[in-house]
């Protein structure tokens, strides 16, 4: 339902301590394949007779050669099949076409694309759905990123939506819901199997979503309650 409330502040710089948490990493083959080629060849003998003097002349009767047999062109290997790409790894779920329920399928959809980044170390479905200067999405991306140069497991960090709210917002072109939210502990284990932990969430946070042309998340703040 929308709140009376005039549009919510958003801090520019959250504290990098409150960020919220967050699942890290992946695998390449590389196919090659042999081609095989047969050649065949025949060897044409000749034989010839001699006459005595005494003996008639005789005219040989002509050899001809035997048969040889033709080579069978061997069968070109099949391509090797070209790996299919997942247009859509992170599961996001289409954009419906009213633009309120749009700009909270786009939060549902940034939260799920996180989840996936730290699990996958892809942070490409994020940055799909981040606005070019949203603080926390890039602290958020930097986590992916990080963990999956130190080819870190991640666990945890799962979120749940209990109520989201629509207020007014004062920027044109956007609109802000005000969530009340958790996140699980997130859990990383590092390659030589040092842990540490990012903490769980559990309270309200202000999201604003650029919506029209584009929809994306530009701003988060976890910081409501403080």
């Amino acid at each position: 339902m929308r709140s009376s409330e005039m549009g919510p502040r958003f801090d520019d710089e959250p504290d990098p301590e409150d960020a919220m948490p967050t699942p890290a990493t992946r695998p390449h083959d590389a196919r090659s394949r042999a081609v095989v080629a047969c050649v065949a060849s025949a060897v044409l003998a000749l034989v010839l007779g001699a006459c005595g003097e005494d003996e008639p002349l005789l005219r040989p009767a002509p050899t001809t050669a035997a048969p040889t047999a033709a080579a069978t062109p061997s069968a070109s290997p099949a391509p090797a099949p070209t790996p299919s790409v997942e247009p859509n790894p992170a599961g996001l779920q289409p954009l419906p076409a009213d633009e309120i329920d749009a700009s909270f399928v786009t939060i549902e959809n940034f939260f799920k694309a996180y989840e996936y980044g730290l699990e996958s170390g892809d942070p490409a479905p994020l940055r799909s759905v981040s606005g070019k200067n949203c603080h926390m999405c890039q602290l958020l991306d930097d986590n992916i990123v990080t963990f999956a140069e130190a080819d870190a497991e991640v666990t945890g960090g799962k979120f749940a939506i209990q109520v989201a709210t629509l207020l007014e917002s004062t920027n044109p072109g956007h609109q802000a819901w005000r969530l009340t939210m958790t996140q699980t502990l997130t859990t990383i284990t590092e390659h030589d199997g040092e842990k540490s932990e990012l903490r769980s969430f559990d309270g309200d946070a202000l999201v604003e979503v650029a919506v029209g042309d584009e929809f994306a998340v530009t701003a988060i703040d976890t910081t409501v309650d403080e």
